[in-house]
């Protein structure tokens, strides 16, 4: 199973770097999958986001693309958050835990295939 699994995180890992997403979504019910808990699972996907992120990181920031004041206000509390759920979910039953990951990637996805509300959306300032 591990060289079949190998694989495919290095290929989700290599798309989701490409286009500015962590790849969790698709970690976690391929982790289960595999046979990984719903224990494990999350904390083996964050350990395989933070290693995407940050060679990403390194090649978004050599090429200037990275906002770094959106960074500094949006980091700081989704890494507090991240301990605060890790620690609360010991306390929640997985079947609880997989049921709320399988509504929040089917709400994802229907927001995903909703189309954009472009009114709201300011053009970028290239000064």
């Amino acid at each position: 199973m591990l060289y079949v699994l190998l694989p495919l995180i290095f290929a989700i890992s290599t798309f989701f770097a490409m286009i500015g997403q962590g790849g969790g979504t698709f970690y976690v019910p391929l982790l289960i999958f595999a046979g990984l808990t719903m224990k494990s699972a999350p904390s083996l996907s964050l350990i395989l986001i933070l290693a995407t992120s940050s060679a990403a990181l390194i090649t978004y920031w050599r090429n200037n693309q990275v906002d770094w004041k959106l960074a500094l206000v949006i980091d700081p509390p989704t890494d507090v958050m991240a301990f605060v759920g890790a620690y609360f979910s010991t306390l929640v039953a997985p079947v609880y835990l997989r049921s709320l990951l399988a509504g929040v990637l089917i709400l994802g996805g229907f927001l995903m295939l909703r189309p954009p509300n472009l009114s709201d959306v300011k053009p970028a300032d290239h000064t």
